[in-house]
């Protein structure tokens, strides 16, 4: 992998590319100011202007924020029967969205882009309308009152946004690569028409800028097919050629209730900022079980893949050995994963319906077996049968099968190792075996450049290691140690991520993704980085705390993607996110793997960490 436009130092990065088009600002007038409301031809208030003469590009300030919350708070009062809100406070934005929620079931929505002191109530306006629309018809006097104090516990979502900056992308991809997903806003102008969408509408829906821009232009424009972004002729560039349409961006001011009754929480990209110093053992710990509970939840149920249920079986299983016991509730999650993996329905189990599954319940098995020694998790005949299926996809002479993803191969190679382990024949047998899965993880060494190796982990580091057992030599050891100075590398700093995003810092970026921002996928190389900050082969004493810091970095950007009661508000079932990690900082959806890589990453952390309190005794602080 190369660096690219994710160089350190280099203001070319996407979030810290945009461009503020001041000349251009003031000459349409598109910055936000008092005044009254926009007409058809769109015209705004006087620019702001700060004391230096330049333009005010910020949305509005917490205090204004709060005076304008506490309005919305008090029409939500007002609609469930209580003292006339009065008069909304004068707030200068460019638009304005309120959001109502009754256990993350949204019952109120409003928006207002008139560009005047007028945006604040109308979108509250609106919200209270809907909320009012969706109260249960009353019986009598007491049902009535129950729905009332119900409508009262409504928790509200402002959004206050700032000057309407012009940009012109060619494309709907030059908006995912320009703009900031879940920071900045996108508005479209035909005509008089102006449509915004909100960074929160972008969150909760999980758009990218590109996606929310073609929103805009659909709601704008009123024709959904301009909102196509496939469609050449529908692309922003040629749609300002072709319709005079004009394209902005936006910040807002996010102040949010976490749950009913509730003051505001102030909200960057929809949650809070992790400070690295929450990372300490304790926390650790804590954050683990918040994962294991939400991986227990979430594998066990019908829409979780087999796969997804035995790599998650595998973490519950470490996770348990971290506690020191196999008995707890991880343990018995793990257990019954696979449990339920093996059990044969109408003649079929799901643990052999594939190699890559087979090889995740293999390992997932070994892991259980190893919290809890002597345990017969699964018969011969099944653990035969797992062993086959995993062998059918490597050849010696011919290779990996045709049939087997490119992507699976790692957690394959893995599970011919832990099978060569199991093998009941003979010595020759055993050494065959050995030497077939030996070949197999030789085999991915050989077909992926040094760059990419971070891409084959944890599974194919893995698969090194138990080829190697507790204290024999580690035969790629040289390569892994350069795998993890590229990841390194490829680590955002601080200083990488600016004050504009300090949220992405300890993310790894991928530079071959169509839009080199840090994702779950940070997960699969930080899990195999923490077993090797706990193994003496791999980090020596010298190294540990170096290494122990670079991996907190990439931990605290992990534990930012899980879901907390700062991020999960905005969910249909809040309680439930909790403890899933996140697909990204602007895609709440939650995929097992993430969560089950993820708790992998920390459990090793908080082995390796016990292992240098042992070392040394203040150690413990020192994280």
């Amino acid at each position: 992998m190369t660096r690219g436009n994710s160089q350190r130092g280099s203001d070319a990065t996407p979030w810290r590319s945009r461009r503020v088009a001041s000349a251009v600002a003031a000459v349409l007038g598109l910055c936000a100011g008092a005044g009254p409301a926009a007409g058809q031809d769109g015209a705004r208030a006087p620019l702001l202007v700060d004391t230096a003469g330049a333009i005010d590009l910020r949305p509005p300030s917490p205090e204004l924020t709060l005076a304008a919350f506490a309005y919305v708070r008090a029409r939500v009062a007002e609609a469930a029967g209580g003292a006339p809100a009065g008069t909304p406070p004068t707030v200068r934005c460019t638009g304005a969205s309120v959001v109502l929620r009754l256990g993350g079931r949204i019952v109120g929505r409003g928006e207002s882009t008139a560009g005047s002191g007028e945006d604040l109530r109308l979108a509250t306006d609106a919200a209270i309308e809907e909320l009012g629309r969706r109260a249960p018809q009353a019986a009598d006097a007491a049902q009535e009152a129950a729905a009332l104090a119900e409508l009262a516990r409504a928790t509200a979502s402002l959004e206050l946004a700032g000057t309407l900056v012009p940009i012109a992308p060619g494309t709907y991809e030059d908006a995912d690569a320009e703009l900031a997903p879940g920071l900045d806003g996108v508005a479209a102008r035909f005509g008089g028409r102006l449509a915004m969408v909100f960074p929160g509408a972008a969150l909760r829906l999980g758009l990218t800028p590109g996606d929310a821009l073609g929103s805009a232009v659909a709601i704008a424009s009123e024709d959904p097919s301009l909102g196509i972004r496939s469609a050449p002729e529908a692309q922003p560039r040629a749609l300002a050629a072709a319709r005079d349409a004009v394209f902005y961006r936006f910040r807002t001011t996010h102040a949010a209730q976490l749950a009913p009754g509730r003051s505001p929480t102030f909200l960057v990209r929809g949650g809070r900022i992790v400070a690295p110093r929450e990372l300490t053992g304790p926390a650790l710990r804590a954050w683990a079980g918040r994962m294991a509970d939400h991986l227990a939840r979430r594998a066990a149920s019908p829409a979780a893949t087999p796969l997804e249920r035995a790599v998650a079986a595998l973490a519950l299983a470490e996770h348990a050995g971290t506690l020191g016991t196999g008995a707890g509730p991880a343990g018995a999650a793990a257990r019954g994963l696979l449990r339920g993996l093996t059990t044969l329905d109408e003649g079929k189990a799901d643990a052999w319906s594939d190699a890559t599954t087979a090889a995740g319940t293999l390992a997932a098995l070994h892991a259980i077996e190893r919290v809890a020694p002597g345990e017969v998790m699964i018969d011969a005949a099944a653990r035969a049968r797992l062993r086959s299926r995993v062998a059918d996809a490597y050849d010696p002479a011919a290779g990996w099968s045709g049939t087997l993803p490119e992507g699976g191969r790692p957690l394959v190679a893995l599970g011919l190792v832990l099978s060569a382990m199991d093998e009941p024949g003979d010595a020759n047998a055993a050494f065959a075996a050995r030497a077939e899965a030996e070949g197999a993880v030789r085999s991915i060494y050989k077909e992926t450049p040094p760059g990419r190796l971070v891409s084959q982990m944890p599974w194919l580091g893995r698969a090194e290691l138990e080829l190697a057992g507790p204290a024999g030599r580690i035969g790629a050891a040289t390569a892994l140690r350069e795998m993890r100075d590229q990841l390194w590398a490829h680590q955002l700093t601080p200083e990488d991520a600016g004050a504009d995003a300090p949220d992405l810092a300890g993310g790894i970026v991928f530079t071959a993704a169509r839009t080199p921002l840090p994702t779950w996928q940070s997960a699969r190389p930080v899990a195999f980085a923490a077993t090797m900050l706990g193994d003496p082969r791999l980090t020596d004493a010298g190294e540990m705390w170096r290494e122990l810091s670079r991996l907190l970095a990439s931990l605290r950007f992990l534990r930012q993607l899980t879901a907390d009661e700062h991020s999960a508000w905005m969910t249909d079932d809040p309680e439930t996110a909790q403890g899933g990690v996140r697909a990204s900082l602007w895609d709440a959806r939650q995929p097992i793997e993430a969560t089950a890589l993820t708790l992998l990453a920390v459990s090793d952390t908080i082995r390796a960490l016990d292992r240098l309190s042992a070392a040394v005794p203040a150690a413990s602080e020192k994280p």
